[in-house]
């Protein structure tokens, strides 16, 4: 797990700090309103000694439409599963889930 916060120690999170990101733990959030764009570094669970994989979940996450569906607006930040639009960068960038 070590290896993947090096990894992101590389650039990913100044690139997400550049934009207004801020960081918590593996999560960035940036507040558009009150919508929130989110990122997410996901380890595998089979992540073992000097072998690893993660994967990159985007999600928009908008107040008004988690109105609309009854689910009531998340107080403070919400998680990336709770996002209105999720898809994983591989599946944008590849054509398919990628770690």
């Amino acid at each position: 797990m070590d290896r993947i916060d090096d990894v992101i120690k590389l650039g990913f999170a100044d690139l997400l700090r550049a934009h207004g990101f801020k960081k918590s733990g593996r999560n960035w959030h940036k507040a558009d309103g009150e919508n929130w764009l989110i990122v997410n570094v996901q380890a595998s669970r089979s992540n073992f000694g000097d072998r690893g994989q993660f994967t990159v979940n985007l999600g928009v996450y908008m107040a008004s439409v988690a109105a609309l569906s009854g689910e009531g607006v998340a107080a403070g930040k919400p998680k990336e599963y709770e996002s209105t639009i999720r898809e994983r960068l591989g599946s944008l960038a590849y054509g398919q889930d990628h770690w």
